[in-house]
């Protein structure tokens, strides 16, 4: 199942978006972690003219540290008005982002183009080599890349004229560094939670990239009918491979296995073995409708 493209919520994020395509041009193999966090608060004149902002990014390229989980978080905040909060984690197969903003009503004395934002992202990529089976090099096999995504976001998720703004997306592309290409963009605004899945059509010796992010952006000015704007997703998108053949190899080059699990994992997101095999079928299952959102 291949979902409509979709605009991603904050144009500071490419920085880590670039960082993961730029690593598919790398020699192979290669595996990748990046997350960047932007939390900023305004209070303008005719009341006090104050600004804070928080920002930490990270992006490790073929190191250690790519190959556990990263999480930095940063908060904005101004005295008596606004307050920000962002946090993400990346490691290879699972990315998780947390973002909430706050700011209060405006009076008489304030500017109601006073606001509060936090906009984060995280993202990963890894290689597989398709080997095992006791298959020959050349022979067509297939994969399956399957996405678990799951979290909240506050309501409303939008209010006429900008005046609050609450959105996640995630993306996976799944590529064959030597053929096709197959991808998924998900949106909390029009998607459903749940499990989705690509799949993939190569061959015993190629070589597989997975790339994924996962990005959240919270937005409340002055003006607001609503005060808080939250969107967690800290339990987040999980990521998990199921070949065509058993014993094909599912280990990717920073040392992470994606087989899907013969268990539910710690984390308890994912449904118990006789519910994975849906999966494995191709059925795309535990959808569910996030109250209270409208589409």
């Amino acid at each position: 199942m291949t979902l409509p493209s979709t605009r991603l919520p904050v144009a500071l994020l490419s920085w880590a978006l670039i960082g993961v395509a730029s690593s598919a041009a790398q020699a192979s193999p290669v595996f990748q972690t990046t997350g960047i966090v932007n939390t900023h608060v305004h209070s303008f004149s005719p009341g006090p003219n104050q600004t804070d902002v928080g920002y930490q990014q990270f992006n490790y390229l073929n190191q250690p540290q790519a190959q556990t989980s990263t999480t930095i978080e940063q908060t904005a905040a101004v005295a008596g008005a606004g307050k920000a909060f962002g946090r993400v984690s990346a490691a290879p197969g699972v990315l998780k982002a947390w973002s909430w903003s706050t700011n209060p009503a405006w009076t008489p004395g304030t500017n109601p183009l006073d606001y509060a934002a936090s906009e984060i992202g995280s993202t990963f990529a890894d290689t597989v080599l398709v080997k095992g089976g006791g298959l020959a090099a050349g022979t067509p096999v297939q994969y399956q890349l399957a996405l678990h995504i799951e979290g909240t976001t506050s309501t409303p998720s939008f209010e006429m004229g900008g005046a609050l703004a609450t959105e996640v997306s995630a993306y996976v592309n799944f590529r064959d560094l030597t053929g096709a290409t197959v991808s998924l963009n998900w949106n909390s605004n029009r998607d459903d939670e749940g499990w989705y899945w690509l799949t993939l059509d190569t061959q015993i010796g190629a070589e597989l990239l997975i790339s994924a992010g996962l990005n959240a952006t919270t937005y409340v000015s002055a003006n607001a009918k609503s005060r808080f704007a939250e969107a967690d997703y800290g339990h987040s998108s999980y990521f998990y491979l199921a070949p065509s053949v058993a014993d094909l190899n599912t280990l990717g080059a920073s040392g992470h296995d994606f087989a899907l699990p013969s268990d539910t994992p710690p984390d308890g997101s994912v449904p118990e073995p006789a519910t994975l095999s849906l999966v494995l079928t191709g059925l795309l299952f535990g959808r569910r409708r996030r109250a209270g959102r409208s589409h």
